[in-house]
Order: C-alpha cells, then sequence, then structure tokens
C-alpha cells in the first residue's frame, strides 16, 4: 500500500513538474539562491490491522547557501497507543547538480532535543532519510514544491 502511495506520489511530483516547465518557464529561472520557507505537513499510514502512524509535523527550511540547508522539524506523531513528541534539527552539506534545481546531499547530521521522544525507525518509514537527492521546483512567487527531502511532496511558502 506504501509503495502505490510512493509510487503515486512520485508520479505526480514529475507531472507537475512538467507542466510547470512548458507552462510557466519563467518561474524556472526563479529558484532563489537562498530558501527561507516553511511548510505544514500532514501525513497518515494505515496498516492491515487497523492501526496507524500519522505524523503532523512543521518544517522550517533555511538554506543558507546553494552548499547548506538548515531544516527543523517539529510536531507530533500519533499512534493508538502513544503520542510522541517531534523536535529536531537536520543541518544538510549539499552540491547543486549542473548548475540545476538538483541537490545532492553529501552529509547530514541531525540533532534531536530532549523532548523528542519519537522513535527513529518510524520516522524513518514515514520520512525520506534515505534519499540523498532532493529539487526545488517553482509553483508561484513566493512558493517551492519540494521533492524528496522530507516526504514525497511538499510545498513549501518563503517567510
Amino acid at each position: 500500500m506504501i509503495k502505490k502511495f510512493l509510487v503515486a506520489g512520485a508520479l505526480l511530483a514529475g507531472l507537475l513538474t512538467v507542466v510547470t516547465y512548458f507552462a510557466l518557464p519563467g518561474l524556472w529561472k526563479s529558484t532563489p539562491p537562498l530558501l527561507k520557507c516553511e511548510s505544514d505537513v500532514v501525513t497518515r499510514k494505515t496498516y492491515p490491522d487497523g492501526n496507524y502512524i500519522e505524523l503532523r509535523m512543521t518544517t522550517l527550511l533555511l538554506m543558507n547557501s546553494e552548499s547548506s540547508l538548515t531544516a527543523f522539524d517539529k510536531g507530533v506523531m500519533l499512534m493508538p497507543e502513544k503520542n510522541y513528541a517531534i523536535d529536531r534539527r537536520y543541518n544538510m552539506t549539499l552540491e547543486r547538480v549542473d548548475n540545476s534545481n538538483i541537490y545532492h546531499i553529501h552529509g547530514k547530521q541531525m540533532q534531536k532535543t530532549p523532548d523528542d521522544t519519537a522513535p527513529a525507525d518510524i520516522i524513518n518509514q514515514l520520512m525520506m532519510d534515505s534519499i540523498n537527492f532532493f529539487w526545488i521546483t517553482p509553483v508561484k512567487p513566493g512558493s517551492w514544491m519540494i521533492q524528496g527531502l522530507v516526504l514525497p511532496v511538499m510545498v513549501c511558502r518563503d517567510i
């Protein structure tokens, strides 16, 4: 079930990328060298037995340069038997691929606050923790679709 969701999300993301590339070509030239934006994400994974995991999170992204990104995740992970707090920061070293909108993550360091009680293995299932590439697609001025960084697709608005 989750594979179908990820495949459908990737296909939708690819379709949106192609549509924005041809329909709105001027936006592709406006990808910011420095990005400061936030996104609210709610995702839910339901298991065959009826159990579920729901993730409600706000992500703040600060791209300090083309080679450095900091992401702050704050929220809650809800499960039938228990809720967990999420409060963590990721520092990433990046390389822009051939002056495109694609970035390669070379290094990632995660720091959790003492309040963060979410189990790492479950968070890694729900988030794109093992992917080392992401790309940024402008949707409209001040809004960006970021694919492959936190979840398969998220929309981020300037702050």
